[in-house]
């Protein structure tokens, strides 16, 4: 089932899950990015959190690059 999840695409699905999944992803895929947008507007606007937004910033680069290697390399 989880494979089959990332086939569906669109609103006109052949049944009624289909496009309310699609609707889901939608409004997830629309609330990430006014997160990201807000996160980087409270980045310019609150200096005092900008070392910690650094740091985990920086932290959570390499974790993610780290897995990024180890999987391509494993695969």
């Amino acid at each position: 089932m989880m494979n089959r999840l990332h086939h569906a695409a669109g609103f006109a699905g052949a049944y009624w899950w289909d496009s309310a999944w699609g609707i889901f992803i939608a409004i997830v895929s629309v609330g990430l990015f006014v997160i990201g947008v807000t996160g980087v507007y409270l980045w310019f606007k609150i200096h005092t959190e900008r070392l910690i937004g650094v740091i985990l910033l920086v932290l959570s680069l390499g974790y993610s690059l780290t897995l990024l290697v180890l999987i391509r390399a494993a695969g």
